[in-house]
């Protein structure tokens, strides 16, 4: 298997410039953008106060040039947000950098062994951030890039076809490496979903006067439209998420829609290389697995993101995890000899592939049977939701643990889907205001700040096991104290020890922007 390797080269202008974009910006890999930057930018710091000139492979991986770092770089609320995320992710990232320096010849590939052997100072905290190192290496006729949501060129003899663009804000990077390397037009691109840290194409300057297609699947048109039709609703929900200023951040409403669609199947050649399609459903209905036949390649984007499957976002629309188990055993069906995942590193070796999506499929479908069983015996959401059965030694794979999606959430989708929105609580079916409701249990107990402190003696004598109870009581308190600081106070130390218990980033930024809504009146 050919391998050869550069690292993707930014100086300081350029990523000064980018920041300033990144700023106002969101979703998860927005975030995770303005996260990557400050990562950058310490760590170029850190590598010039030590004088760590012999180390050339290492500061390619930063900035060009040997000038302190613009000290303005990666600053300001939304990074000091960040808190320890940042802190972990430098870590993980500086390894994995370091596996990159020294493994000059295939970075990509053992950065995907070091991921496969879960080793801890790669794998902490946010993984999506920490496997971002802006490496890559090639694969036959594949470029593979690792960034925050990856990049593949093929390359052919007709130019290059690009699986996937990354960001508005990557694809200047990405398109300079891609040029620089192949050193060919861009001829094709395909997206394997729409989602918008994929899609970047038309924000790629090294490719604007190529008279490139974009080629995905059909239901990619109709998550443009409505993207743009519910443009403040996304707003709104990632100014929530993310923390980001109100003032100042849009949701993007600016798409490259694609030249080609299918329904189902499609196959066509560049120059020598032959790709099939194939329609999925997962994290989107809009999702494409890509077979390369002649080298055994599979592009899987989403479906595959050392993450549990984020098949349950519960801000988000309807997702798929019956039919993401069904794309797993599509992928297992091929064989593949690599995966190419849409975040994180490739999935190296037939053994590995069938191991992985094995394992994603039988965590999928324990719970999806789960969820249908509840269903068809009557019980209500949220008793279902309480007694799913976790797969403890599957969710302990390094590819399959909650760091971005909680499984339980699957039953809440499935339940969406099949069921509506009504969850067998009758409380819900006509909602009345909490805070009448938390007047009326005010004056039980003589007032809001006694009720408040009540739901905090929950949460101190309980520990995590309470604090769900904890926060309703003090749900009611504060809507009925209105303004009252110490209601406030309380139940943002309640919605401050749930963000720390949660390990999946969903659920910590919900409990986070809560808490943040009763801080402001402090």
């Amino acid at each position: 298997m050919e391998s050869t390797n550069t690292c993707i080269i930014i100086n300081e202008q350029e990523q000064y410039h980018l920041y300033q974009q990144y700023q106002h910006e969101s979703c998860l890999c927005h975030r995770a953008a303005l996260i990557n930057m400050e990562i950058d930018r310490r760590l170029l710091l850190e590598s010039q106060e030590n004088n760590n000139d012999n180390n050339s492979n290492l500061s390619l991986n930063y900035t060009a040039g040997n000038s302190r770092p613009n000290p303005n770089l990666a600053r300001g609320a939304n990074l000091r947000k960040a808190g320890d995320s940042i802190k972990e992710a430098i870590e993980a990232r500086k390894y994995a950098q370091e596996i990159a320096r020294n493994n000059p010849k295939n970075p990509v590939t053992a950065i995907a062994n070091a991921c496969w052997e879960n080793d801890p100072k790669i794998m902490r905290g946010d993984s999506l951030t920490a496997l971002a190192p802006f490496v890559y290496e090639k694969y036959g006729p594949v470029l593979s890039m690792l960034t925050f949501a990856n990049t593949h060129c093929v390359d052919t003899s007709e130019g290059i076809v690009m699986i996937d663009c990354g960001t508005k804000f990557q694809a200047p990077r990405i398109s300079k490496a891609a040029k620089d390397v192949l050193k060919k037009k861009l001829h094709t691109a395909i997206y394997t979903h729409g989602h918008i840290d994929h899609i970047g194409v038309n924000f790629m300057p090294e490719f604007k006067d190529d008279n490139y297609r974009v080629v995905a699947h059909e239901n990619v048109v109709g998550r443009f439209d409505r993207y743009i039709k519910t443009n403040g609703y996304n707003t709104i929900i990632n100014q929530r998420q993310f923390q980001l200023p109100k003032e100042s951040y849009q949701f993007q409403n600016e798409f490259r829609y694609p030249d080609l669609t299918y329904s189902d199947y499609l196959r066509f050649d560049v120059g020598e290389e032959t790709f099939e399609l194939f329609h999925g459903k997962g994290e989107t209905n809009d999702a494409t697995i890509i077979w390369m036949p002649k080298h055994r390649y599979c592009f899987v984007g989403d479906f595959f993101i050392w993450n549990a499957p984020n098949a349950g976002n519960p801000q988000k629309v309807q997702r798929f995890p019956e039919e993401w188990a069904e794309a797993a055993a599509k992928v297992l069906s091929l064989n593949p000899k690599i995966v190419f995942a849409g975040h994180g590193p490739p999935i190296i070796g037939e053994e590995r592939v069938q191991e992985a999506f094995s394992n994603q499929k039988k965590l999928l479908d324990e719970i999806c049977q789960h969820a249908l069983n509840g269903m068809n015996a009557g019980k209500s959401l949220g008793e279902i939701m309480r007694t799913t059965p976790i797969n403890k030694s599957l969710i302990s794979k390094p590819y399959l643990q909650p760091k971005y999606d909680d499984p339980r959430w699957f039953v809440a989708t499935l339940w969406r889907r099949y069921a509506g929105w009504y969850t067998f609580d009758v409380r819900h079916l006509l909602p009345v205001d909490a805070s009448d409701v938390g007047t009326e249990l005010a004056k039980l107990v003589g007032s809001a700040e006694k009720l408040a402190k009540h739901a905090e003696k929950i949460m101190t004598e309980g520990g995590d096991e309470k604090l769900g109870i904890a926060l309703e009581i003090a749900e009611y308190a504060a809507a009925a104290a209105g303004a009252s600081t110490e209601t406030h106070l309380i139940r943002s130390k309640i919605l401050r020890a749930m963000e720390k218990r949660e390990t999946t980033l969903m659920a910590s930024s919900i409990y986070r922007a809560a808490a943040q809504d009763s801080e402001a009146k402090l």
